[in-house]
């Protein structure tokens, strides 16, 4: 209920005009105006969507805490505020739409933002955390209060500041720096003199910098260690109560009747230059200072007193020059490309153990305790050297983007933590911190590892949970260290079992293997395959233990191989075994069932350890024999022979021989025919591979290339997947992908090969990559990195994609995120067309595609068309929403994030649909339900989904502002 008298309850007059058509206030819920044409004539309202009104307040308005998203316009009050609204803007442009025929003769817009004509003085905005983007304030403002605010002041930009204002108060609203709103406040037009007052109390800023000039700064209960005053010659007074304040810094111009307050602050080092020490002298209040003559002569400095602050210990630097050289450790430049750096060496505050430096090496924090953290949550645009570790036991870096690495000195540091850091990997040569026990990187967005990164050999604990990880080289086991007791590898992107080194405890969860040959694995205890889609597994060697963890999902399991000892550890139920699999296939050994602590299971029991390469080696040498007989009557036959009829009688079995080089020979003989129609694509120029792998799939990689001088993006198939099959269906994609002519289709460059094996296709490079990495990427500040007009035009260019391909009769059928891939400017394009098809085709029943994304019918096993594409497009929609790939929030009973198996099952069911956010905007609601459709008939056409979102997309145009704002 408002804290005013409001003239609510009154029946309200029908607007003079009907706004419902035009309404500038649609997508917000309340909006607070002033004035006609949306209020009576000299009265403030609230409008709703279709800016109906749905309150009038009378005139003598002081305090508001109604519900409102929108500041449109304010009453002509000295005073105003408003209390826990909801607010999200302030500020919105009039001027450019049309003026309604039926509008009173009054209504006369003669400003952009009507806001900022109004006369208001005073203006406090309490409680409200949300206001993000441009923001426009009253130009006869002199006051602004914002309490319990937004934390990130990125996010809230004042584009012209009103040139009256003298007080600024931003408090309790945990912000951690002022740079952003400081530097706003610099360019603001006709800045002359600085704000009389400005607060920024009850913060959480821990570095005393980048300030708005004020001639009193009230910086109290924040986190502040360390203080410089050069910055602040303009300030006549400076509040630091309930800091923990450690060091001043003394420096700059004297300034008559300064006046410095720091209760309950512990300053041990108080030091000025010679040339300061006026300022101080003339000081109107200076903060107690325990400064002893020991620590003064350790600076080179001379303790001194002054007579009027007796308690004020100062050490006086004898020369105008300072900090004394002497007694600081200079590198040329400090560090490149970032801004402060973390080291040991240039520690001037008392007792620190580290502190950070910025450009010029000047201590601008320090740190003391034996366990720190170093978070730079709020600073987006911050930036971070290493220049060494510090001797401490634990060091924790969260979110900040690591630009420069040059840590050459050996540390003591035993535990270390990297959280959401932006650092492209570790150096070779980066030192090994001999003392290490514990290294974690979290979201650091590690792609790959280096095989010559030297882990020390104290390390027990390693954790790389969360990056971009795809695979290790399988002869790399013997670069990781030795006496590993915790492995975390979840929530990567990795496909094979290879180059893991032996833990005690590993945890691979939420990745992409499909199989796992685990051997090596003796003194393990507890084991994490979950959330894999896991379809052929070979456990070896595993040794009866107690209390044995095995965790092994996979619905679609088909086959579970063990060895004699390892299978009577599981029957022993000494391992919980987590797998509702079925029956597994059983060629090499006896199938034979029994139960765990948890599950029952059949398994594959061979009589001594058997790897899943010994496996699948005899069945392929069993074939041999065949494959030679058959290969031999091709060679005879093979000028009468048909491409199909090598395909279908050839090519099957010839894979299933051991013998490369027979299977190289067939490859060159059939070169010829099988690479007619890629003869007028083929490039004369080589292409130059790069060491950029851009992606992996299920049976090839995406290379980073250079073409002429240009970035093309090349897909090969990888050495152990170039079997006659895949080359086949790799040359048919080639092919598809020639046929095609869309800007709104991942342009086709040609292809190269110098034999079969050696297929490449070359396409453009895309630089933003993959729609879903990008939406991974963005999730954090998804509003202002992906905004929804881009949003909405990306959407409208993969349907325009699907109308290209659908009016070429071709279904992609395998449409996902990943697939979608994204320019430098987000013009999205579809591509990877390896299982895309004929419409027309009678074979059209094969369950292809990834799980999340494939419609019902095609998981069914029934005939379908391009309505499963449509569907796809549904589960896309969602992500643009969620930032999340479709159903990731969803679990099991036992809390577990659902597997594709269980998905796979209720979508065939019609019992599942991905989760929308609260803040999903209602038309993606309604066309991502319209996509996901049960029944393909009541799914939209691409046609009719690309209309529709092109006249979205003129409907959010961005509107163009004045050159005066």
């Amino acid at each position: 209920m408002s804290t005013l008298s409001t003239v609510a309850a009154l029946t309200l007059p029908a607007p003079t005009v009907d706004w419902s058509i035009t309404c500038p206030f649609g997508t917000y819920a309340s909006t607070f105006s002033f004035d006609v044409p949306f209020c009576p004539p000299s009265t403030a309202c609230l409008v709703d969507s279709k800016c109906q009104r749905t309150k009038v307040f009378n005139r003598s308005v002081v305090e508001i805490d109604d519900r409102i998203e929108l500041i449109e316009n304010l009453p002509n009050m000295t005073t105003l505020v408003f209390r826990g609204n909801g607010l999200v803007r302030i500020g919105m442009p009039l001027s450019q739409l049309p003026t309604p025929t039926s509008a009173p003769t009054s209504f006369n817009i003669t400003s952009l933002y009507r806001v900022e004509t109004a006369l208001v003085s005073n203006l406090t905005l309490i409680d409200n955390p949300w206001i993000v983007g441009d923001v426009y304030l009253p130009y006869e403002l002199t006051t602004l209060n914002m309490i319990n605010g937004t934390a990130n002041l990125d996010q809230f930009r004042v584009r012209d500041w009103p040139p009256q204002l003298k007080h600024l108060a931003i408090e309790g609203a945990g912000v951690v720096t002022f740079s952003s709103l400081t530097q706003s406040f610099y360019n603001r037009s006709g800045f002359v003199t600085p704000l009389a007052t400005f607060s920024g109390r009850d913060n959480a800023v821990r570095q005393f910098e980048d300030f708005p000039p004020a001639e009193i700064l009230d910086l109290s209960n924040n986190w502040i260690k360390l203080v410089r005053t050069i910055a602040f010659e303009n300030a006549t007074s400076l509040i630091l109560d309930n800091n923990p304040v450690v060091t001043v810094y003394n420096v700059g111009s004297p300034r008559n009747q300064f006046s410095f307050r720091c209760a309950n602050c512990n300053i041990s080092i108080f030091q000025t230059d010679a040339a300061s020490l006026t300022t101080l002298q003339n000081a109107k209040a200076l903060p107690s200072a325990t400064s002893l003559a020991a620590d003064c002569e350790a600076r080179n400095t001379v303790l001194q007193t002054l007579p009027n602050f007796l308690s004020t210990g100062i050490c006086v630097v004898p020369s105008s020059t300072f900090p004394n050289q002497g007694q600081i450790v200079v590198v040329p430049a400090c560090f490149p490309n970032a801004t402060q750096a973390l080291t040991s060496t240039n520690c001037l505050s008392k007792g620190a153990e580290f502190c950070l430096v910025d450009a010029q090496c000047r201590e601008v924090e320090p740190f003391f305790g034996r366990d720190e953290t170093m978070d730079f949550q709020g600073k987006p645009t911050f930036s971070l050297a290493i220049l060494s570790f510090p001797n401490i036991h634990s060091l924790t870096i969260r979110n900040v983007n690591v630009s420069f690495f040059n840590a050459t000195s050996v540390s003591t540091l035993e535990n270390l933590k990297l959280v959401n850091i932006t650092w492209s990997n570790l150096a070779t040569n980066a030192p090994s911190l001999p003392a290490l026990t514990s290294f974690e990187c979290v979201n650091c967005g590690w792609g790959a590892m280096s095989d010559a990164y030297p882990w020390p050999p104290s390390l027990k604990r390693l954790s790389l949970r969360s990056n971009k990880l795809m695979s290790f080289r399988e002869d790399a086991t013997g670069n990781w260290p030795k006496n590993l007791d915790f492995l975390d590898f979840s929530d990567n992107s990795i496909e094979t079992f290879e180059g893991i080194p032996s833990s005690r405890e590993l945890v691979m969860c939420n990745n992409r293997m499909r199989t796992l040959d685990l051997k090596d694995f003796n003194h393990a205890r507890f084991l994490d395959f979950s959330s894999n889609a896991l379809r052929k597994i070979t456990l070896n060697s595993i040794d009866s233990h107690d209390n044995i963890t095995l965790i092994l999902e996979g619905k679609g399991l088909a086959t579970l191989t063990v060895d004699d000892a390892t299978f009577r550890s599981l029957q022993a139920g000494n391992v919980t075994f987590v797998s509702p699999q079925g029956a597994s296939v059983c060629e090499m050994g006896e199938l034979k069932t029994a139960s765990s602590r948890h599950d029952s299971f059949s398994a594959c029991v061979v009589g001594k350890s058997w790897t899943a390469a010994m496996i699948i080696g005899v069945c392929l040498g069993s074939a041999f024999v065949m494959g030679c007989i058959v290969y031999l009557v091709m060679r005879v036959r093979r000028h009468k022979l048909s491409r199909s009829m090598i395909d279908n009688n050839f090519a099957a079995l010839v894979e299933l021989s051991s013998d490369k080089e027979e299977q190289l020979k067939f490859l060159s003989s059939i070169e010829a025919s099988v690479t007619a129609s890629l003869t007028p694509h083929r490039l004369n120029t080589d292409v130059k591979l790069l060491d950029t792998i851009l992606g992996r799939g299920a049976y090839g990689e995406v290379v980073l290339g250079d073409y002429n001088g240009r970035l093309v993006a090349v897909k090969r198939l990888r050495e152990d997947n170039a079997t006659i099959k895949n080359i086949e269906t790799f040359i048919q994609e080639i092919e598809l992908m020639s046929r095609f002519d869309s800007p709104f289709l991942v342009q086709f460059v040609g292809a190269s090969w110098t034999h079969l094996a050696d297929m490449k296709c070359v396409v453009e490079y895309m630089e933003k990559g993959d729609l879903q990495t990008y939406l991974e990427a963005t999730a954090e500040d998804k509003e202002v990195l992906f905004p929804w007009h881009d949003k909405i035009r990306s959407a409208r260019d993969m349907t325009r994609g699907l109308v290209y391909l659908h009016n070429q009769n071709v279904i992609h059928r395998d449409l996902k995120s990943r697939n979608v891939m994204l320019t430098a400017a987000l013009d999205a394009k579809l591509g990877d067309f390896g299982i895309a098809r004929d419409a027309t085709d009678e074979s059209m029943t094969n369950a292809v595609g990834t799980y999340r994304w494939t419609a019902p019918e095609v998981l069914k096993g029934k005939h379908y068309d391009t309505k499963a594409d449509i569907y796809s497009f549904g589960m896309i929609l969602t992500e643009l929403d969620t930032h999340a790939v479709p159903y990731a929030d969803m679990v099991n009973d036992r809390g577990q994030a659902l597997g594709n198996f269980t998905i796979m099952y209720k979508v065939m069911q019609g019992k599942i649909k991905p989760t929308l956010s609260e803040t999903c905007p209602d038309w993606l609601r309604e066309m991502a339900l319209e996509c996901m459709a049960f029944s393909p008939d009541d799914r939209p056409t691409a046609v009719d989904l690309e209309a529709r979102l092109e006249a979205l997309l003129i409907a959010t145009e961005p509107m163009v502002t004045s050159p005066t704002h």
